[in-house]
């Protein structure tokens, strides 16, 4: 991306940018999705046993369920920022993160009533979702906007998204009564576990070659050619 700002390619600065955004966000979201619906599952196979408790496991749960909302904005802002440092401007991203922590500060002390322990993990997601939208307007100012393919195939995962979310979300409450530590754990609670989440990850993927998200292709594509290297 330095040499093509360097050579005034604006376009294909910007495509280099949406072919990195592209497989990110394709697997980010789901990470996200998975994160937020399967909080106390996934805190309960790793962490409940010993003294760790049930009820550290619904607060531990309840954060992670908050930065999970912000896993997104945390993971694309990182590339956004990389774009400014192409463009030899340093100074953009700073004094929107600085912004960023100034108005984290007030927002975690009104939530904190509320939410207790939450509302740091919130307040971090609500910034860091604000400083990537920030970013992003300012950026689109300086290089114009996305192209229309990448519009239609981040719509496109928001859709396979919203598919593995609902399917997510009707699994998450057997899940967490099956992964319950309570009564002992088992072989078997690991293996419904991961059945799941293999489950959730083959809709989204199945969703995905069904909608035809040109970001699953690049994906395989990759995958393969590591594993060629071993080879």
């Amino acid at each position: 991306m330095a040499r093509q700002y360097q050579a005034g390619q604006l376009t294909d600065m910007k495509r280099t940018l949406q072919r990195a955004l592209g497989p990110l966000m394709f697997l980010t979201l789901p990470a996200a999705i998975g994160l937020f619906a399967f909080r106390v599952s996934i805190v309960q196979v790793i962490f409940q046993f010993g003294s760790f408790s049930a009820e550290s496991t619904a607060m531990v749960a309840e954060a992670v369920g908050y930065f999970a909302i912000g896993l997104m904005a945390r993971a694309v802002v990182e590339a956004f920022t990389r774009t400014y440092y192409a463009m030899r401007d340093t100074r953009t991203p700073l004094y929107v993160s600085f912004v960023a922590v100034l108005a984290n500060i007030p927002l975690s002390w009104l939530l904190a009533s509320r939410l207790g322990h939450g509302d740091l993990a919130l307040s971090l997601s609500i910034t860091y979702t604000f400083r990537m939208l920030v970013i992003l307007a300012l950026l689109v100012h300086r290089t114009g906007g996305p192209s229309v393919g990448f519009v239609r195939s981040v719509s496109r995962m928001l859709i396979a998204g919203a598919v593995m979310g609902a399917a997510a979300l009707a699994v998450a409450g057997p899940l967490a009564r099956f992964t319950d530590p309570a009564d002992g754990r088992s072989v078997w609670m690991f293996a419904g576990f991961a059945a799941a989440l293999g489950g959730l990850a083959a809709l989204y993927l199945v969703t995905a070659h069904v909608l035809r998200i040109p970001e699953l292709a690049r994906f395989t594509g990759i995958l393969q050619h590591r594993l060629e290297r071993f080879r």
